[in-house]
């Protein structure tokens, strides 16, 4: 009943923000609607007495539009400075207002990049207005209805308004590298460098001499310029209100978060589960987040606490002693879009496979058609259960059961055998004769890099890949795994190598960077092993920063073992990075089936 609760009362919250997001951004779109119609008429103003001026060569129209412009022009410009009320923005204007340049009589080009500054310096103002106040009722809204939540939920918090030195606290955060107030005046800075750009696009040589400057004799018409600069400057002034919008969203979203946060911590809440939406429009970092628990003192924003990236939607729960999810809901979108309820407990993954198969209205037979025959079950005399203990146990197990055929049934075979040798290890795991050394504590919760349990697993492999093996010489070194990596990699290389439209060949190296280049944007988690297995069979030749390290793969066997146990880690935790592997390394993989087959 509470997580229900729970549930629904984050959907009122959420809808609660948007309509406020959505109010403000409004607000701000206006502030830059207005400064795009002032500029219209500055535009206006510094052209008007020349643009009955239609039979200007290309040279003379060039000429006339660096010309000087009126001092009038230039009085406005400075009057309106001279109001801005942040006062290092507004001297920064005047200074540019009062240098040499500007004080002499100054061309028209210019004084319509004056105008763009100011007008700009005037909507950022107005976004700052709205945004720092809408910030602040975020953070209201944000506690009290957390702490109302908790209150009905479980009775004996007392609720009072959010500490002020918090909100302080949450406000002035520079969480994403600058603080709000400068992503506004540095978004600013970059509109009109954007606007600079587009000007002088239209107002070179070679602009003016083109058909669409020109009138019907072929001389330059200048109404025709004024048209386009208007134009230009209404597309280009998108930008800016997508920056703003993405800013006071994110924003807004951080501040609600964060305030939430003070409200768990305020209550003795130790953990929360992050809650992505599940919709279409879900990033692969929220869906691969989402039902995953956390402690409260490990929270980090953009890792395992939203907003994870800009325009995130996901929010938190609190986990609570004595709470049950069993038979719960939660909101969901079916694959015509409607809103409809599914179980508390279904992640982003099985929802895509729900959408896929056409969203059936009754989930519950459609969960048992799905779900896996378990064949790994508990062995409660292996030292997995001895040593790691039944959870971290029953979760790796739980694990097994959903990886692919062949790897599961290899890993119920062999886990009974795998000899943990310490389980409260902190430094880097690793498996030598007397079995695996990790601190699965650590090893639980994943890291950047890794997925939950990844290590103890990736180090389960080795050790199941010294026991196959003949008692010197590992299962995976017995035969041509490695030679067929190294196959499998020269033909992935050599497919980059395709002749360029000039009839080039790029060169090896060439190729090495352009597959590094597929796993820049890729998450660590979901392809580190895959990574390793690239850093490996290069010889180092692709370098990363979460593999062995180039010294390491001289090793004997370095490359058969590492990609063992890396194979077996994606089977078992990286879907993604499986299938990957599966594509890149089709020879190696098949090989690597039959040496789990033939231990079955």
């Amino acid at each position: 009943m509470a997580t229900a609760y729970w549930e629904h009362r984050a959907a009122l919250r959420q809808a609660a923000y948007d309509r406020a997001n959505n109010k403000v951004v409004e607000t701000v779109s206006r502030a830059y609607d207005r400064t795009m119609r002032q500029l219209d008429k500055d535009i206006d103003a510094i052209m008007a007495t020349y643009t009955r001026k239609t039979g200007l060569s290309t040279r003379e129209a060039y000429d006339f539009l660096r010309e000087g412009v009126p001092q009038g022009v230039m009085d406005d410009l400075r009057s309106r400075a001279a109001v801005i009320s942040d006062p290092r923005q507004r001297k920064r204007l005047e200074v540019m207002l009062r240098t040499d340049a500007y004080r002499a009589r100054i061309s028209r080009l210019d004084a319509i990049k004056a105008s763009t500054r100011v007008g700009l310096t005037e909507a950022a103002e107005a976004e700052l207005g709205a945004l720092t106040p809408h910030l602040r009722h975020t953070a209201d809204l944000a506690y009290s209805r957390t702490m109302f939540d908790i209150q009905k939920t479980t009775a004996g918090f007392q609720m009072a308004g959010v500490p002020r030195r918090a909100l302080d606290t949450i406000l002035k955060s520079k969480w994403a590298g600058t603080h709000y107030s400068t992503s506004v005046w540095q978004n600013r800075d970059a509109m009109a460098g954007i606007l600079d750009r587009a000007l002088m696009e239209v107002s070179g040589m070679g602009k003016l001499s083109d058909m669409t400057m020109q009138d019907v004799r072929g001389m330059v018409d200048l109404n025709k310029w004024r048209s386009q600069v208007k134009s230009k400057f209404k597309t280009e002034a998108q930008y800016q209100k997508y920056a703003a919008n993405r800013l006071i969203r994110t924003e807004s979203a951080y501040v609600a978060n964060q305030t939430t946060a003070t409200a768990y911590e305020e209550c003795g809440i130790e953990r929360y589960e992050y809650m992505a939406t599940l919709d279409s429009r879900t990033s692969e970092k929220c869906s691969g987040l989402d039902g995953k628990i956390f402690e409260m003192s490990e929270k980090e924003v953009g890792v395992n606490y939203p907003p994870a990236h800009p325009h995130c939607r996901s929010s938190v729960a609190p986990v609570i002693d004595g709470l049950t999810r069993e038979g719960l809901t939660r909101s969901a979108r079916d694959a015509n879009g409607k809103s409809v309820y599914v179980p508390r407990d279904m992640k982003y993954q099985e929802w895509q496979a729900w959408q896929k198969d056409g969203a059936p209205a009754d989930v519950n037979a459609w969960r048992e058609s799905k779900a896996p025959k378990p064949v790994v079950r508990l062995d409660k005399n292996s030292d997995f259960m001895l040593k790691l203990g039944e959870e971290h146990y029953g979760n790796i197990t739980e694990i097994a059961n959903a990886a692919p055929d062949v790897p599961r049934n290899a890993w119920a075979k062999q886990q009974g055998d795998v000899r943990v040798a310490d389980a409260k290890y902190k430094r880097q795991a690793y498996n030598d004769s007397d079995g695996i050394h990790v601190d699965i504590a650590k090893d639980a919760k994943g890291n950047a890099g890794k997925m939950p349990y990844a290590e103890t697993i990736h180090e389960a492999w080795h050790n199941i890949d010294h026991r196959l093996g003949n008692g010197t010489v590992p299962l995976s070194a017995s035969g041509k795994f490695g030679e067929t990596l190294k196959a499998d990699f020269n033909r992935l290389v050599e497919a980059r190598r395709v002749p360029t439209s000039t009839g080039r060949i790029p060169s090896r190296k060439e190729a090495l960077k352009s597959i590094s280049r597929e796993f820049l944007n890729l998450s660590g988690r979901e392809t580190g092993a895959l990574v390793d297995i690239l850093e490996g069979v290069s010889n180092g030749g692709i370098e990363t920063l979460i593999g062995h390290g180039k010294e390491y793969w001289n090793q004997r066997w370095a490359l058969e073992k590492e990609a063992f146990a890396n194979i077996g880690e994606m089977s078992m935790t990286s879907p993604k990075g499986y299938e990957m592997f599966q594509r890149m390394f089709p020879q190696s993989h098949g090989m690597w089936l039959d040496m789990l087959k033939g231990a079955v």
